[in-house]
């Protein structure tokens, strides 16, 4: 089995390896420290596992998930993370990650978290019980956004202006100017600051 790991901590990359090179099942542990390193990683190969962690430079955990999704449908994903809110777990799991642990977890607790993941089935941390509805099926504000929208959405909180988002996707600026329009309806939004606070909040990007 070959293993993607993708947190932007040396140490914490460290130390997640070396727990996975206990495991005789497993072939390979390649690293990357952001979702670009990533995805240009898994243009060349193929894993069967990724480990990410939810807030990561760039656009975060929750957008590299989907794109390995669907660059690599058999590839199953868990998140690790010191962040325990249940929108942000939530935001993981409907990118696609099969199962959620935390960090602060004891390290006994991650290789049975992996191995459920490898079996296809959810892992939450022990301390979500009950789950909270948010996680088991209520709405996020996010999910209000089509895909070419969260995108949009994705690159505005990073800083682009319109026109950045109109050159980065290669359209024209008035079609970035209505989607803008039409997110900021659709999230209740008044500004940029409104958008970077609920992108904060889902673990779209980095919090200060």
């Amino acid at each position: 089995m070959d293993v993607l790991i993708v947190d932007d901590h040396p140490a914490y990359r460290a130390g997640m390896h070396a727990l996975l090179g206990h495991d005789p099942n497993i072939r390979s542990v390649t690293e990357a420290a952001s979702v670009s390193e990533a995805l240009a990683i898994a243009e060349t190969r193929t894993f069967q596992l990724a480990i990410v962690d939810v807030v990561l430079p760039e656009t975060g955990g929750a957008s590299l998930v989907r794109q390995l999704r669907e660059r690599q449908p058999a590839c199953r994903t868990l998140a690790l993370s010191m962040i325990d809110e249940p929108i942000r777990i939530a935001e993981m799991l409907r990118a696609g990650a099969v199962g959620y642990a935390l960090k602060s977890q004891p390290v006994d607790d991650i290789m049975p978290a992996i191995h459920a993941v490898l079996r296809g089935e959810r892992y939450l941390p022990p301390q979500m019980t009950p789950v909270p509805s948010v996680i088991d099926g209520a709405p996020l504000p996010l999910d209000r956004l089509t895909a070419r929208e969260r995108t949009v959405f994705d690159l505005l909180v990073r800083g682009l202006t319109n026109r950045g988002v109109a050159d980065n996707l290669m359209i024209a600026r008035r079609t970035i100017d209505a989607h803008r329009r039409h997110i900021m309806r659709k999230l209740g939004a008044r500004s940029i600051v409104d958008l970077i606070r609920l992108a904060m909040r889902s673990g779209s990007i980095r919090t200060i």
